[in-house]
C-alpha cells in the first residue's frame, strides 16, 4: 500500500510548521520507504551559495524517519525519534531539485536501520546516510 499525493503535491501528510518553513514535500510513503523533494531556494543555501549542510541532514532524517515510521492504513506515522544518523557529504548543490529516499534496511519492532540518498535533479548523487531510528506506539484517542 502507498500513499496518493493530494492536490498540494504532498503525500497527504500533515505539513508540520519545520516542513512548511523549508518547504519539502513527501512524494511517495510506503511500507520501509519515503521520497521528499525540496526545490532550492535562496534561503537554504550557505554563505558559498551552496545547498546548507543542516538542509541536506534535514532531508535525511526526514525521509529516513518517515520510512521507519509508516503505518499501514493510517494517514499519519507512527512516532520515531532519530538514535543516531550519520552522513556522508559527497558534492554540492546550489540551484534545482533535491530528491531524498529513506529506506527501512533492518532491525525489530522497536529500533529499526536505515539508510538514505539525495540526489540533485539530474540524479547525481549528494549525499547519503545511516541511521537507527527508535518507533513509539501510537497514542491512543
Amino acid at each position: 500500500m502507498s500513499v496518493t499525493l493530494d492536490a498540494a503535491g504532498n503525500a497527504g501528510l500533515t505539513v508540520t510548521p519545520f516542513q512548511r518553513y523549508l518547504g519539502w514535500r513527501v512524494l511517495r510513503w510506503e511500507p520501509d520507504l519515503c521520497e521528499l523533494a525540496l526545490d532550492l531556494e535562496p534561503q537554504h543555501l550557505n554563505r558559498t551559495g551552496i545547498v546548507h549542510g543542516g538542509v541536506v541532514m534535514t532531508l535525511l532524517d526526514t525521509a529516513s524517519g518517515l520510512a521507519a515510521g509508516y503505518a499501514p492504513n493510517a494517514s499519519e506515522p507512527s512516532p520515531t525519534v532519530t538514535i543516531s544518523l550519520t552522513c556522508n557529504f559527497i558534492a554540492p548543490s546550489r540551484a534545482g531539485r533535491l530528491v531524498a529516499l529513506g529506506r527501512v534496511e533492518g532491525g525489530g519492532g522497536r529500533i529499526v536501520s536505515t539508510s538514505a540518498s539525495l540526489r540533485a535533479e539530474d540524479g547525481n548523487l549528494l549525499a547519503t546516510a545511516v541511521g537507527s531510528f527508535r518507533r513509539f506506539a501510537r497514542p491512543k484517542g
